[in-house]
């Protein structure tokens, strides 16, 4: 009865060995993950003001184009540069 016994012990003690191991290695994972996230360089941040001559707009329009202001033609306030063939109503 005694043999019997005692092999039921034994693997009992092992088993809060193992899982204290995995605990201690659960924590040193954590720290170790955690200081190479802080020890990450932080991303340049740049405050300032920009100038430009030149402004690129590209818009998109449904349809097709039109007639359209031909180079060197004059264009003042009121008079449309282009103008599409079949605008898409909204």
């Amino acid at each position: 009865m005694m043999l019997k016994l005692r092999a039921s012990i034994a693997p009992s003690r092992r088993t809060p060995r193992a899982a204290g191991i995995i605990v201690v290695l659960s924590i040193v994972g954590i720290l170790v993950l955690s200081l190479w996230y802080l020890a990450q360089p932080l991303p340049l941040l740049v405050q300032g003001e920009a100038d430009a001559t030149l402004i690129d707009l590209a818009a998109q329009v449904d349809g097709n184009r039109g007639e359209n202001v031909q180079s060197g033609q004059r264009s003042g306030p009121a008079r449309r540069t282009s103008s599409t063939a079949n605008p898409v109503q909204g």
